[in-house]
Parts: C-alpha cells; sequence; structure tokens
C-alpha cells in the first residue's frame, strides 16, 4: 500500500495557502463592514490628508516623534479643494513589557489660519498600546485619552483602536515590500454638559521602502454625532509618509 509522505515544504505550503485565504476572507469581511454604512446615509464630504511623521529613537527604550498633517476639503461640486487646518503634533514612547508602549503628547489645531469662524485647539494625550501575532497577522490595540481646550470650551476624548496589518509578500515584512491595514476606532467625546460618540473605519496599504521609510495610502469612513441630528458621514484619503532614525 503505497502512502504519501508530507514533507516540511508541502506543510509550509499548507500554511501559506491557508494563511492567504484566511487574509482574503478578512479583506472580504472588511469590504462588506466598509460598504454598507456608507450606502445607509449620504457622504456629507470627502477629506484628504496628506500626513509627515518622523521619529527619532532616543535610547533603547524611548523614542521621540513629530509630525505634521494637513486637512483639505475635496468639494467636488465646485471642483475646489479647500485648506481647513494644519495639525503639527509630537509625542514620546516609552517601551514597557513584551510589545507593549506608553506615551503622552501635544496637538496643535490650526483651523483659525484658514476658517477664521473656527478656534485653534490643543490637544493633550495620553496612550497605551499593545499587540501580538497570529501567524502572519499582526493584531494592536490602542488606548487614547485626550483633554481638547480651545478659548471657550473644553471637552475630552476617549478612544480604543482595534487594528491589524499583514504583509503581503511573505510571513515577513521586508524591504520594498507590500502591507495591508485595516482598524476601527470607536470614540467618545464628553465632558460635563454633553456626550457625544464616533465611528472611525480605515483599511490601507502601505509599501516599506527602506528599512527606515515607509508610505501608506488609507481610505476612513467616519460617522460622527452618532444617534443625534447632527449625525454625519465623511470619507478620508489619508496618504501617510513615515521616517525614522
Amino acid at each position: 500500500m503505497n502512502t504519501t509522505e508530507i514533507t516540511p515544504s508541502n506543510k509550509d505550503c499548507t500554511c501559506r495557502y491557508s494563511t492567504k485565504y484566511a487574509g482574503l476572507l478578512i479583506l472580504f469581511l472588511l469590504a462588506i463592514a466598509f460598504i454598507k454604512p456608507v450606502h445607509a446615509q449620504k457622504i456629507d464630504s470627502y477629506i484628504w490628508e496628506p500626513k509627515l511623521s518622523v521619529s527619532k529613537k532616543l535610547s533603547s527604550k524611548y523614542t521621540l516623534q513629530g509630525g505634521l498633517k494637513i486637512r483639505q476639503d475635496l468639494e467636488f461640486n465646485k471642483n475646489t479643494t479647500i485648506i481647513e487646518r494644519v495639525e503639527p503634533n509630537a509625542n514620546i514612547t516609552r517601551k514597557l513589557f513584551n510589545n507593549a508602549k506608553a506615551g503622552a503628547g501635544y496637538v496643535f489645531i490650526g483651523d483659525d489660519l484658514f476658517r477664521p469662524q473656527v478656534e485653534n485647539e490643543h490637544r493633550i494625550l495620553q496612550y497605551y498600546s499593545f499587540s501580538f501575532k497570529f501567524e502572519k497577522f499582526r493584531l494592536s490595540n490602542r488606548i487614547r485619552n485626550e483633554q481638547r481646550m480651545s478659548a471657550d470650551s473644553y471637552k475630552n476624548r476617549l478612544r480604543y483602536r482595534l487594528g491589524v496589518d499583514l504583509p503581503l509578500n511573505g510571513e515577513k515584512l521586508n524591504s520594498r515590500e507590500a502591507y495591508f491595514a485595516a482598524s476601527n476606532e470607536v470614540l467618545s467625546n464628553f465632558n460635563a454638559h454633553y456626550q457625544k460618540f464616533e465611528n472611525r473605519f480605515s483599511v490601507g496599504v502601505g509599501w516599506k521602502i527602506q528599512q527606515n521609510k515607509k508610505i501608506q495610502i488609507q481610505l476612513q469612513h467616519r460617522i460622527s454625532s452618532i444617534s443625534t441630528q447632527n449625525e454625519s458621514q465623511a470619507i478620508y484619503l489619508t496618504t501617510s509618509f513615515y521616517f525614522s532614525n
């Protein structure tokens, strides 16, 4: 009686195909989750956000990061693009046990530079994140707390984000290779007078150009002021450039 022996190479092949089909299933489910809310209600605005992030490793535990983001409203009906705000930011992160990190930072929301009717905002933030891997998938969690201050208001915002990413060219992400990333984030804005909820669902792809350089393109669907008369939806296109040293 002839028997077929499974060699290590066959096992590796089976594992690769299983991971591939699991990835395709996740992409399919995420696409359904993305398309359904978009068609449930009209989109109020389309936004493009180019982003630059530069990080410097200060030691084996501490990393300093700074960046700039520009928000532009794509008014398709008028064939124009309006710059709404600029957002410079800086934060410091400390590595903890395993793949956990904690940090704090500051963000300046420069609305008044382009829209005088909207006040500038200052944000102080604290965050904690951790991640773990399952085969080629990396699952990440982030909890972030923000204090939002402007000339005549103060708000707190609590955010929780669950994300997944995986390399598209093998088991490990190397230079000159692509990766897929998706996330969902729930936000609660509150103070003594009100509480409002938001949800942000994102899908995107990126390329690791070199060991310290990365580009990412992401499409995001946002629902703001959920279950209120001011509920609105928006589509964001984010193009991010990451540099590290």
